[in-house]
Order: C-alpha cells, then structure tokens, then sequence
C-alpha cells in the first residue's frame, strides 16, 4: 500500500487547503468567495468542448443567489491546472448574470479522468 502525506496550506489571501499526495499530483480543496470578476477569470479557460450551458438553469441559479438562498454544497468548481475549467460554468455563469458574490467550493489540480466534460 502507498504511503501518503497530508498537510494544509494557505495561499495568503485567507484560502486554505489540504494537500494529500501518494506520488499522484496533489489536489487543493477551498471554499473560496466567487464574484463576477472572480468567475470571469476562471471562465476564460474553458477546456475544449465543453458542452452547452442552458441559459433557463443558469438564471433559475442566478435568481436563487439573488434571493440569498445559495448554499455552498459538495458540489465542486474543478480547475485543472493544465487546461483549465472543467465543471461549473453553469453556476459561474449565474454569479455573472446575478452580480453577486457567493461561497463555492473549489478543487484544483489534476483531473485525467474528468476531463472529457462537465457542466
């Protein structure tokens, strides 16, 4: 059995993670602030083919956030760290459409097997 190597890090802007490594690359876990500017970033690298966003879900989102009835949930953005986003274009897409700032779980690093597409 592999060993593996736990520890926490911090990016300095109030982000923490916990790294778990057995010689695989390490993935971080955050639950981080997302606003518009912030979704705007992560949407500018979408890996290819991704898939349609349904404009009628992404404003039930939005309208949700606008009310304040989103909750952060299990439910991950996934930014891989080679080709970019790849689950959560919907819901960063309804934090654009809504204008507000909301908590989302967040998951960087390496995602071979998820990458043939998400939301």
């Amino acid at each position: 059995m592999a060993k593996t190597k736990t520890s926490r890090q911090h990016d300095g802007l109030g982000n923490e993670w916990t790294t778990t490594s057995s010689g695989a690359v390490p993935m971080r876990h955050s639950v981080e602030s997302i606003g518009p500017e912030e979704a705007r970033v992560l949407l500018s690298k979408l890996m290819p083919h991704y898939r349609h966003a349904d404009p009628k879900w992404v404003t039930r989102m939005a309208n949700m956030m606008r009310r304040g009835q989103w909750r952060t949930t299990s439910e991950t953005i996934k930014w891989d760290d080679e080709i970019g986003l790849i689950d959560g274009r919907r819901r960063l897409l309804a934090v654009i459409e809504s204008g507000c700032t909301v908590e989302m779980s967040v998951l960087r690093g390496s995602f071979e097997p998820l990458k043939l597409g998400q939301d």
